[in-house]
């Protein structure tokens, strides 16, 4: 069985959601632009954010920020934002964008996303037997899951394992 995949854009599609069916498509040219900047202003965010120990050194992340926005680096479709449309913080994004005149907050986007993410990791879950610890921990950081959010537990034999997510694990996650 192929792994669920967090495929909400390459056609159109119909997804059930908290009691709201939500219409997913490919977002239109409108919409890229709106995640160009939604990705220029994360940029811009993460610069305010910081403490700088001299004023000349915030205004040159600054210029920095904007050459890299004038060269195109937040474009839809660039470098920055299929990277950003591979982690669960972009695809909720987007999925916002997408589904905002239908009532989408990025709030419920988050919750859509990281469900499908535990789809996903249910799978993995079912298809990991005999998988060894590092091999999942690259799955799921591939994934944008945190490395321990599944975890192979050796038993009496070492060919026999069970695997467990942080929701059935009685120990703490390791963080």
């Amino acid at each position: 069985m192929d792994a669920p995949a967090i495929d909400f854009f390459s056609k159109p599609q119909e997804i059930e959601f908290e009691g709201t069916l939500w219409k997913l498509r490919q977002p239109d040219t409108d919409e890229e632009g709106m995640f160009q900047v939604y990705l220029e202003q994360e940029a811009y965010n993460a610069i305010e954010r910081r403490t700088y120990q001299s004023e000349e050194q915030k205004a040159v992340d600054r210029e920095r920020l904007n050459d890299a926005c004038t060269i195109g680096k937040y474009d839809y479709g660039g470098p920055l934002c299929v990277e950003a449309m591979g982690m669960p913080k972009g695809i909720a994004a987007m999925v916002n964008i997408v589904c905002m005149k239908q009532g989408m907050t990025l709030a419920i986007a988050k919750r859509m996303v990281n469900r499908k993410l535990s789809e996903i990791a249910a799978t993995v879950c079912s298809q990991s037997e005999g998988m060894d610890q590092e091999n999942l921990r690259g799955i799921c950081l591939r994934l944008g899951l945190p490395a321990d959010f599944v975890s192979v537990k050796a038993t009496e034999t070492k060919t026999d394992a069970s695997t467990e997510t942080p929701a059935t694990s009685t120990e703490a996650p390791a963080g």
